[in-house]
């Protein structure tokens, strides 16, 4: 593409894509028989039991092996600790809703609807 004018220069057309524009790239999609990494992930922690045992232990203030120490286990911190329920609370119950003043004096004539999760209820 020429710097200047921002046209394509036949210099550098090899570097266009092999399809039309509105036309996907993939158009075969993902290969039959491959396993997405959540899957692999659901698989290898036991449908995830294993990251919530983990959690769990950590909130709770138990001690962990620590990697590279011989098997070593040591006590989580503090910070540690808050990180897990901070882990267990956003995926148990969700994240926290984030709320944002409005100052919307001077637009009168404008509908605000707002949307709650993802059935798409209003509020």
């Amino acid at each position: 593409m020429d710097a200047k004018s921002g046209k394509i220069t036949p210099k550098n057309t090899h570097l266009m894509p092999p399809w039309v524009p509105g036309q996907s790239g993939n158009l075969s999609g993902r290969p039959k028989g491959s396993v997405g990494l959540a899957a692999q992930i659901r698989v290898a922690t036991r449908e995830g039991m294993e990251l919530i045992e983990f959690w769990l232990t950590v909130f709770r203030g138990d001690p962990v092996p620590t990697p590279g120490r011989g098997g070593q286990k040591k006590r989580p911190t503090l910070r540690h600790r808050q990180e897990a329920a901070e882990w267990l609370t956003d995926h148990g119950f969700g994240k926290a809703i984030q709320t944002t003043d409005l100052n919307l004096s001077g637009l009168e004539g404008i509908d605000l609807v707002l949307h709650r999760g993802k059935d798409g209820e209003k509020e």
